[in-house]
C-alpha cells in the first residue's frame, strides 16, 4: 500500500544516509515512522497504522481543518495527545556531526507549525517546555524555523508560547528576538514583532524590559532589512509599557517623521501621555494641516479631511488635557437629533480606530462619550447605510478601551449573518494583533482584566463563537473565530 509522505525535507534540506541511520536509532521515530529500507513504504515517512496519516495529510494547521476545530469545541481527540509532543522532537546543536538541527520527522514539512497550533487546542503535556526548546539556540531558530523568506515559520513557536500563556519562558523567547540570523538567511523575522504586539499583557519584570529595550534600541539604529521590518514591533510595545529609556523616547519621536512609522510612533506617544512641546506642537500641526473651513448663511463651518493622522493627534491632544483635541473628538461624536444621523461619519470613523490609543489617564472619559452616541448609531444598524460598519467600528473600539458598554453589538455581530461586518469584527477583536501602522485595526485586540471587561464578559464572546462554529459555512470564519477566542483565552490568562 502507497503511503503519503512529504517529498521535500522539513526546511534543512539535509537528509541523507547518515541521518537515516541516526534516526533509526531513535525510541520516538521508532514509534510513529517507517524505518525500514527497501520496502514498499518510503523511509521516514508516518506508518498510516491508526489515524496519524489522515492527519498529517489533511492539517498543515489545527486552525484549519476540522482535528483542530472539534479539539476547539472541547473535543480533543486523545489518540493525538502523545504525537504532539513528539512532533517536537529534534536533533541537538551538534548531536549528530557538525550537522544543524533538523526534526526528527523530517519528511514531514508541517511538523513544527503544526505541533504549536496544536498547542492550545490540545494543552498536551510539557508543550510549553517543548515548544521553548525549540528556540533556544541560533541554529534552531534558523534551521528548523526558516525556509525562505515567504515560508519563515519562525513566529509559529512564538504564537502558540503566547496562547498557552507560557509566561515563564518569556527570557527564552527574549533572547529568541536579539540573536542575529545568518549572513545568508533570508527568513523573515517574523517572531519579533509577533512577541512584541502581544508581550504588554503579561506585564514583564523590569529586567526582561530592559532586555527588550536594548534589543529595540539595536533594531532602531540598523540598516538592515530584517531589523527595519521589527521597527514597528518594538515601537509598539515600548510605547504600550511607557518605557523609561530616554533614548527609546527620542528614538520613538522622531520616527513620528517617518512615512513607515509615523502612524505607530504616533499611537505610542498618545498612549504614554508625552507633553514635550515639540511632540504636541506635532499633534497641533497634523489637526490644523487638514482642518477646513467655510461661511454658510454667515455661519462658519469647520470641518477636518479624512485623514487618520488627524485621528490620532486629536486623541493625543485629548490625552494630555489639550481643549483642540476635545472640541475635535466632540465634532467627531456630532449627532444631528432632527436628521438622526451623525454630522461627522468620516471623522466618526477615524476616532474609532485610533482612541484606544488615548492615555490611560482619559480612557474612561472617552469611552463615556463615545457610548453617549453609541446607542444612536446601533439603532441605525441594518436600516441606513453605512450604519452598520459605523457601529461595528464604535462597538470594537469601546471593548479595546476595555468599556463592556460595546460587548453586546459585537455579540449580536457574531450571532449574526453579515458576512462582510463578521470579517472585519474578527481583525478588530483579536484575529491579528501583530497588525500594525497602517494596517492596525485599533490595538486589534479585547482588553480584559483589571482595567477591561472582566473574565464573565469576555468570556461571553468565545462561547458565542463557539456556539456559532458550526453554522459559518465559509473556513475562514472558523480559522478568524477560533484565533479570536484563543487571542481572548490567553489575555485572561496574563491578566490572573
Amino acid at each position: 500500500m502507497f503511503v503519503f509522505s512529504f517529498v521535500v525535507p522539513a526546511f534543512s534540506n539535509l537528509r541523507g544516509w547518515k541521518i537515516d541511520e541516526f534516526l533509526i536509532k531513535d525510541p520516538v521515530c521508532k514509534k510513529w515512522l517507517v524505518l525500514e529500507k527497501n520496502t514498499t513504504k518510503q523511509f521516514g515517512a508516518y506508518n498510516n497504522e491508526g489515524k496519524i496519516w489522515e492527519m498529517t495529510k489533511d492539517c498543515s494547521s489545527l486552525f484549519n481543518c476540522k482535528f483542530g476545530w472539534d479539539a476547539f469545541l472541547g473535543n480533543p481527540s486523545a489518540d493525538y495527545a502523545e504525537f504532539w509532543g513528539d512532533s517536537l522532537s529534534h536533533t541537538e546543536d551538534k548531536e549528530w556531526g557538525e550537522n544543524a538541527p533538523i526534526w526528527k520527522f523530517n519528511e514531514d514539512d508541517a511538523v513544527g507549525p503544526r505541533a504549536c497550533t496544536a498547542a492550545p487546542l490540545w494543552n498536551f503535556k510539557d508543550a510549553a517546555t517543548l515548544i521553548a526548546k525549540t528556540i533556544n539556540t541560533p541554529k534552531k531558530i534558523e534551521t528548523l524555523w526558516c525556509g525562505t523568506r515567504d515560508s519563515s515559520m519562525k513566529d509559529s513557536p512564538y504564537r502558540a508560547l503566547w496562547l498557552i500563556g507560557a509566561k515563564d519562558q518569556a527570557d527564552v523567547m527574549i533572547k529568541g528576538m536579539a540573536l542575529k540570523p545568518r549572513a545568508e538567511s533570508k527568513c523573515a523575522q517574523k517572531h519579533t514583532t509577533m512577541f512584541l504586539a502581544v508581550a504588554d499583557a503579561w506585564k514583564l519584570s523590569k529586567a526582561q524590559n530592559t532586555e527588550i529595550e536594548k534589543t529595540c534600541l539595536a533594531i532602531f539604529q540598523s540598516t538592515e532589512s530584517h531589523d527595519k521590518a521589527n521597527v514597528g514591533g518594538c515601537i509598539r510595545y515600548l510605547g504600550r509599557t511607557k518605557t523609561t529609556s530616554s533614548d527609546a523616547v527620542e528614538f520613538i519621536k522622531n520616527y513620528m517623521g517617518d512615512s513607515q512609522q509615523k502612524h505607530e510612533a504616533a499611537r505610542a506617544l498618545a498612549f504614554m501621555a508625552v507633553k514635550d512641546t515639540a511632540v504636541k506642537n506635532e499633534w497641533l500641526k497634523r489637526v490644523e494641516q487638514n482642518k477646513r473651513e467655510k461661511t454658510v448663511n454667515k455661519k462658519k463651518i469647520t470641518w477636518y479631511d479624512r485623514n487618520f493622522e488627524v485621528g490620532i493627534g486629536v486623541v493625543a491632544l485629548y490625552g494630555i488635557g489639550d481643549s483642540t483635541g476635545e472640541k475635535v473628538i466632540k465634532d467627531y461624536l456630532g449627532w444631528d437629533k432632527t436628521k438622526k444621523e451623525l454630522t461627522n461619519p468620516n471623522g466618526f470613523k477615524m476616532l474609532m480606530t485610533d482612541a484606544p490609543f488615548v492615555a490611560d489617564s482619559h480612557r474612561k472619559k472617552l469611552a463615556g462619550l463615545i457610548g453617549g452616541v453609541f446607542k444612536d448609531v446601533v439603532k441605525l444598524a441594518g436600516v441606513k447605510s453605512q450604519y452598520d460598519t459605523y457601529a461595528m467600528l464604535a462597538a470594537v473600539a469601546l471593548v479595546q478601551l476595555g468599556d463592556k458598554a460595546g460587548l453586546a453589538h459585537v455579540l449580536d455581530i457574531l450571532k449574526g449573518n453579515d458576512q462582510n461586518l463578521l470579517r472585519d469584527l474578527f481583525e478588530y477583536i483579536g484575529e491579528t494583533p501583530e497588525a500594525l501602522g497602517g494596517a492596525a485595526k485599533g490595538l486589534g485586540y479585547v482588553r480584559v482584566g483589571k482595567d477591561g471587561l472582566t473574565e464573565k464578559e469576555a468570556r461571553q464572546i468565545i462561547d458565542t463563537i463557539k456556539a456559532r462554529f458550526k453554522f459559518w459555512s465559509n473556513s475562514n470564519h472558523k480559522h478568524s473565530g477560533l484565533k479570536v477566542a484563543l487571542d481572548i483565552e490567553a489575555r485572561l490568562k496574563a491578566a490572573k
